[in-house]
């Protein structure tokens, strides 16, 4: 008859739950920690580094070159109230003497995201354009979008197809007849979206919206800063124009919280 008392059998056992020990605690020293996600929202205790004010990177983004399409006059046609304005031009060049090119995104793609802005946006349809023309945020934030004009304006949100110039779909209709009238608009998804106006055809404006806050969109001179605190490390930093199908992407240093990134977008390849 088999015994479990028997002090071979205990030896056995014995002997065999020091060695199934073992295979776990190998097995747990051995396990890799799940992969960080940079683009996560980090908690309040980890953000140290990366707080707004500090300027981590800036730089200057130039356009080479002359475009195949420079920006014109709109015909406005009947439209007294628009005509009023004065002559409105399109507004898909914005180019310094030095060749600055105003209006483009720069953003670090792999800065983590911190909290998000809870302030909207403010955009606004005054004299038959959109103001800003460009604008950047960070998902989950809102644009308030307001009519200042007298006249019935409306605002169509179209995600943008990239590598076009007119592609995507329509997500939101607002109408404004009233100067004053208002809607806030969550924009919970990144990407490129562009504002319109049925009323007015000429009128455009392009939103990016971003998973983290380390960004800025150039001013007249194509300079940009980003104002958030970046710790030492290699970042990817994009550069995006809306005259052009693709980034421009560079690898950067932050060495002692300061970087300098510079771009060059050449004319001839943008879109038609």
């Amino acid at each position: 008859m088999f015994c479990l008392n028997h002090p071979c059998f205990q030896l056995k056992a014995s002997a065999f739950a020091v060695a199934l020990a073992a295979m776990v605690c190998v097995s747990c020293e051995g396990a890799s920690p799940p992969a960080s996600d940079p683009t996560q929202e980090l908690p309040v205790a980890e953000l140290e580094g990366f707080e707004k004010g500090s300027i981590s990177i800036s730089g200057v983004v130039r356009l080479a070159g002359q475009p195949r399409n420079p920006d014109a006059a709109i015909k406005v046609g009947g439209d007294a109230f628009c005509k009023a304005h004065g002559e409105i031009r399109t507004e898909r060049w914005k180019v310094s003497p030095e060749g600055g090119l105003q209006d483009v995104v720069v953003t670090v793609v792999n800065a983590p995201a911190t909290p998000r802005s809870n302030e909207p946006l403010a955009i606004r349809q005054e004299g038959c354009v959109y103001l800003p023309h460009v604008s950047a945020m960070s998902v989950g934030q809102s644009a308030m979008i307001e009519n200042g004009d007298e006249t019935f304006h409306n605002v169509r949100i179209v995600s943008h197809k990239l590598g076009t110039l007119n592609g995507g779909s329509n997500i939101e209709n607002y109408g404004q007849p009233n100067k004053g009238s208002r809607h806030v608009h969550r924009f919970d998804q990144s990407g490129v979206f562009r504002l319109e106006c049925d009323v007015h055809r000429w009128m455009r404006a392009w939103v990016f919206v971003l998973r983290n806050n380390h960004f800025d969109v150039t001013d007249g001179a194509g300079s940009f800063e980003i104002a958030y605190g970046l710790k030492d490390g290699v970042y990817k930093v994009e550069a995006h124009h809306h005259q052009f199908a693709n980034p421009i992407t560079v690898e950067i240093k932050v060495i002692d919280g300061k970087a300098v990134a510079d771009f060059e977008f050449v004319a001839a390849d943008a879109l038609n």
